[in-house]
């Protein structure tokens, strides 16, 4: 399931539902590692913090399983982060990217 939808969120003519268009725009500032875009994303949608740590973690979880996560300092304490609370999606994501490699 998450192959399928890393493969339609990136693929140029993905026909997307509206929730799936969603996690695409947060996947895409994860991606772009724009932090202003994702708290201006949830500045605009009037998120509590743990609704918008959500939406990133989800993001993050996605563009980790599809390759193309950034790599900077302040991802890999994010990444961190996920892994100290056993966040689920991370580690699907994370199984994903290792069946890939084999």
């Amino acid at each position: 399931m998450m192959l399928e939808l890393v493969t339609e969120i990136f693929s140029p003519e993905a026909q997307l539902s509206p929730e799936e268009a969603e996690l695409g725009r947060w996947a895409a500032a994860v991606r772009d590692d724009n932090w202003v875009r994702l708290h201006q994303m949830g500045h605009d949608l009037r998120l509590e913090p743990e609704t918008l740590f959500t939406n990133i973690a989800e993001g993050y979880c996605h563009v980790l399983a599809a390759g193309v996560e950034p790599k900077d300092d302040a991802w890999e304490a994010f990444r961190k982060t996920l892994a100290n609370l056993r966040y689920p999606l991370l580690g699907q994501a994370i199984a994903h990217r290792i069946s890939q490699t084999r």
